[in-house]
């Protein structure tokens, strides 16, 4: 539930913040009172959402009540997190481009930013990247670009084994055309 203001009406902007209702309906109950872009991690027992905080944005998860706070990523220059169906990776969006890594089991925070530091980081978008979203458990990335929807395999995003010595690694291309979608 959001908060009106700037160019929406401030009606109806009592208590914002993230909510939980049963499928099998009932009343509302808030979980944060801050907090965007809720979704569920592998086993639907923590939500991730995209949360702002000392001049970063952070990706954040909370018990279904919650409780139990832990900050999982943050980055200076992101605007969104998307944490994979089967748990293993996050994506997220810095200065227009989708970019993924590894979600790192624990209660420690990593550092999401093209560089990466010490775990691996793939640049999957050419040209921006908006509404990025998984499928098949966590086995294809999409996203798109106006009308166009692009999609990559997670399996390409990074090396399968170690490198020999002297090798080089496998850099993984974006693709390059998508699907377009008119109305």
């Amino acid at each position: 539930k959001g908060e009106g203001g700037g160019l929406t009406a401030p009606r109806l902007s009592d208590q914002p913040g993230i909510y939980r209702i049963a499928a099998a309906g009932g009343a509302m109950e808030r979980v944060a009172k801050g907090g965007t872009a809720p979704h569920f991690g592998n086993r639907n027992d923590r939500l991730f959402f995209t949360e702002s905080g000392q001049n970063k944005r952070l990706l954040v998860s909370t018990d279904q009540n919650g409780e139990a706070k832990r900050s999982h990523a943050s980055g200076e220059l992101t605007t969104i997190y998307e944490v994979s169906p089967d748990g293993t990776n996050f994506a997220f969006r810095q200065n227009y481009e989708a970019f993924v890594m590894p979600l790192m089991p624990g209660v420690q925070e990593v550092s999401a930013s093209p560089s990466g530091g010490p775990l691996p980081v793939t640049k999957v978008s050419s040209g921006g990247a908006d509404y990025i979203h998984w499928s098949n458990d966590g086995g294809a990335l999409h996203w798109a670009i106006g009308p166009t929807l692009f999609s990559a395999r997670t399996d390409a995003f990074y090396p399968n084994a170690p490198l020999a010595k002297d090798a080089k690694p496998a850099k993984f291309e974006p693709p390059k055309a998508g699907v377009s979608l008119s109305m």
